[in-house]
């Protein structure tokens, strides 16, 4: 048995799982390298053992000499040993090469890397229109969603082929890069690098400051019934219409709805957030015992906030066909408004059985929505403020 240098790793232990390796490890010590030479990327002084143990580690991808990219411990494989480890042959989705692609990452439906890529390619026909060239934010679990998730607003390291980023300004004049993808290999790609979450901004990425789209979120309280949640979604609607805009709805694949509304880019980021705060306070003023417009916790009890905050200059919002790193795997869908009736839940649909729903809808319940020209202007936020 031949032994090949991989890289080491320094994420996914805790204080428990390190005293546990010690002790497994201490018997093993031995004084030199079992790799028969010293690998260049190995620190100087590091302790050599038997090679007795196998662990899985979770890696984004494989450098040019073979090292591990981003690499975090997953545990121990006690019923494997040593002899058993193959380097694993790599898939292609979408054009993209998948490494790991067997990776558990739901482990309660067992969906894996390669079901998950899987599933943005059948999706991206319908996904990229509302996604590319769009600023996001990511939610990344490199072991999957029952191992530590975080949340990434900009871009560090070495970018994907099929990714990019743009330079946006932040406070001050500092700029950070935000991630944009243009096809369904950005998409797969951001997969293989551990992505279970696309949040996107409200603008475009070729002018920032020029919103075209505002998002509503109903969140309820715990109590909240759904069929008050539904109820909600069909009062802002009709707000909407009141004032002139047509607006879309999704599932969050969370607790409840966002309603989106696409506009022409001829509005500031202040002029969309003002409207955003007058619709919100103009439902809560209305029913108070209903809704309210600003987040407190304390105040929320037995009501659905309506969060407005999402329309502000850097806030995002969960994408259309966006998976979700939560246990059953649920995906943000959109439906038709007549299809309202019959959702059940914030988390109906999942990326098991979002395949077979498309292919059972004869139209894209957001057809439409791209070409609509609607205006923000001044008198609609006044109305609602009347």
């Amino acid at each position: 048995m031949s032994l090949r240098y991989a890289g080491r790793v320094g994420t996914g232990m805790n204080d428990a799982l390190l005293a546990s390796l010690r002790k497994r490890l201490t018997p093993l010590v031995r004084p030199a390298t079992p790799l028969g030479r010293q690998p260049s990327g190995s620190r100087e002084g590091a302790h050599w053992v038997e090679p007795r143990l196998v662990v899985e580690v979770a890696f984004t991808e494989w450098t040019r000499d073979g090292i591990l990219r981003h690499p975090t411990l997953v545990g121990l494989r006690e019923a494997k040993t040593p002899r058993e480890v193959r380097r694993e042959d790599p898939m292609n989705v979408a054009g993209v090469v998948l490494t790991n692609a067997d990776r558990v990452l739901y482990p309660e439906q067992g969906l894996t890397k390669r079901d998950l890529a899987r599933y943005y390619e059948v999706v991206a026909p319908l996904m990229l229109p509302h996604v590319a060239d769009r600023p996001l934010s990511l939610v990344r679990c490199p072991a999957g969603t029952g191992k530590a998730c975080f949340f990434q607003k900009h871009w560090g390291g070495r970018l994907p082929e099929a990714v990019d980023t743009v330079a946006i300004r932040e406070r001050g004049s500092q700029t950070k890069p935000y991630t944009v993808i243009r096809d369904a290999a950005g998409l797969v790609s951001l997969v293989q690098h551990g992505v279970l979450e696309f949040h996107l901004w409200g603008a475009r990425a070729d002018n920032v400051e020029a919103p075209d789209r505002m998002v509503f979120d109903l969140d309820p309280a715990p109590v909240v019934s759904w069929e008050r949640v539904r109820a909600g979604a069909r009062a802002l609607r009709a707000l909407l219409e009141d004032v002139g805009l047509e607006s879309w709805i999704k599932t969050t694949g969370g607790k409840g709805i966002h309603v989106v509304v696409p506009i022409a880019r001829r509005s500031t980021w202040e002029e969309v957030s003002g409207f955003a705060r007058a619709l919100a306070e103009r439902m809560a003023r209305e029913a108070p015992g209903e809704y309210l417009a600003r987040a407190s916790k304390a105040a929320r009890k037995g009501k659905i906030f309506v969060d407005w905050l999402r329309n502000t200059r850097g806030a995002t919002a969960v994408a259309p066909w966006s998976s979700r790193a939560r246990p059953t795997a649920p995906v943000s869908a959109p439906i038709a408004w007549e299809e309202l009736d019959r959702l059940t839940s914030g988390d109906q649909f999942h990326v098991a059985d979002v395949p077979a729903l498309i292919s059972r809808r004869t139209r894209d319940p957001w057809r439409g929505m791209l070409a609509s020209k609607q205006r923000l202007t001044r008198s609609m936020t006044a109305r609602l403020e009347a």
